[in-house]
């Protein structure tokens, strides 16, 4: 029979066999595929959605860019000289979606929609189920052969400032991007070197690009297959300076990415609002119920018990899984990393071992 204080040793992690315990431990979890959203759950309100299904135009035709009949309510859409029809089909989802069908066809090669509407809400989701297809070989723009959010674009016109967040590209790589426009970024200092400057081809406005994020290469989500992609921008996260927007960045329930854009980071002021949209070059994909909410519950505040990873202000297997989903991640903000060393590793897990039914 196990003496109490064995038990005692066990849950604080001081035991001799603790280390081999607590391997067995995960290898049970993972063995079992148990796996937990890991974010904490968000009261939400939703201000715009799409679905896909509305057919206009002729066959299979969801939307045509400078075309007002064959426009969708609520949508602009702007291309480049390649053009960019987007198309409703019968896919595995239960209704229509949007589609870019064969990225090979020159008429759809250049997405770029956005609502005719913006929002001034501090706190926002935008979400898409997107099945990526394939890409298509090109000499130009790589950064763009991806699916990317049109997050708080400022303005339903083609000059526009916005952040450009690409969950997955040609390149490996996860990027969020920020397009800053208009005359008063000539004066600035800011931080940041921006990686593009020009003036708009439409009105003469001069623009600036600059990378706020850049995962390095990592391994895409897999193709041919549904996931759930989103990002949320959150105006003056707790502890940072005031006027900052902090974006994070999810694919399936994991977050892969956060950065927080602080004022004087770029040439013009972090963006508290704006409107919702995508893009895309050269990429062919399925895409479903597109959504912009506004969130009420602060998705930066973590649990401040000790091992709380999920918090529901418990300590318990939950908080194992929620470690596991986002395992391995550096330099980051999520609630999993418990020990608050920005890395998410074994020695969260040992701390949740140690505060153990808590």
């Amino acid at each position: 029979m196990q003496h109490r204080s064995s038990r005692a040793k066990i849950l604080s992690g001081t035991h001799p066999k603790w280390p081999i315990l607590a391997i067995a431990l995960i290898s049970a979890i993972v063995g079992i595929k148990v796996i937990f959203f890991s974010q904490a759950a968000l009261a939400s309100t939703t201000l715009f959605s799409e679905t896909f299904d509305t057919v206009k135009c002729g066959t299979d035709t969801w939307g045509i860019p400078f075309n007002g009949s064959c426009t969708p309510s609520g949508w602009i859409g702007d291309t480049g000289p390649a053009g960019g029809t987007l198309y409703s089909i019968t896919s595995d989802h239960p209704t229509r979606v949007g589609t870019t069908k064969d990225p090979n066809s020159i008429s759809n090669s250049q997405q770029r929609w956005f609502t005719d509407t913006t929002w001034n809400d501090p706190f926002i989701k935008l979400s898409a189920d997107i099945k990526p297809k394939a890409y298509r070989n090109s000499n130009c723009c790589p950064t763009y052969s991806a699916f990317t959010f049109y997050v708080r674009r400022h303005f339903a016109q083609h000059d526009s400032s916005f952040y450009g967040v690409s969950p997955y590209s040609i390149e490996h790589k996860r990027i969020i991007e920020k397009k800053c426009v208009g005359s008063d970024i000539l004066n600035g200092s800011s931080t940041l070197t921006p990686f593009q400057v020009g003036n708009d081809g439409t009105s003469g406005q001069p623009y600036k690009y600059y990378s706020l994020a850049n995962s390095g290469v990592t391994t895409d989500p897999s193709f041919d297959t549904w996931h759930n992609m989103y990002v949320t921008a959150e105006n003056n996260p707790s502890g940072k300076p005031a006027g900052t927007v902090r974006l994070k960045v999810f694919i399936d329930g994991i977050q892969t990415q956060t950065v927080d854009d602080t004022p004087g980071l770029t040439d013009c002021a972090p963006f508290t609002t704006g409107g919702a949209g995508w893009r895309s070059d050269d990429h062919w994909y399925e895409l479903d119920n597109f959504k912009l909410e506004s969130l009420s519950t602060d998705n930066s505040t973590c649990s401040a018990k000790q091992g709380d990873a999920n918090n529901d202000n418990a300590v318990n297997i939950l908080d194992i899984s929620a470690i596991l989903t986002t395992y391995g991640q550096t330099s980051t903000t999520n609630c999993a990393d418990v020990n608050k060393d920005s890395n998410i590793n074994i020695l969260d897990i040992s701390l949740v071992l140690s505060r153990y039914g808590t």
